[in-house]
């Protein structure tokens, strides 16, 4: 009967490590896709500020398909207008 008890705590300890592991990839790529969306999002300001309104656009379309913040659709559509689309 011990030894049933031991091979399930061991089963439920690895169980829940696996995951835990997981989830932490998980939550790193999520960091890095918020990362460069972050990164893009000031590059296009930057190319915005700098009259480079389609690389601003550029910029602002990729921030948005890395993280889907409906902020930046904003920023996108005046980028758009700027450039008469």
């Amino acid at each position: 009967m011990r030894s049933i008890w031991w091979v399930s705590l061991c089963v439920l300890v690895l169980a829940a490590s696996v995951g835990t592991a997981a989830r932490g990839r998980a939550q790193d790529a999520v960091e890095r896709a918020d990362a460069e969306a972050r990164s893009r999002f000031e590059a296009g300001r930057a190319a915005m500020a700098a009259g480079r309104t389609e690389d601003a656009l550029v910029d602002f379309r990729r921030a948005y398909e890395l993280s889907h913040r409906p902020a930046l659709l904003y920023n996108i559509g005046v980028a758009a207008d700027r450039l008469r689309r």
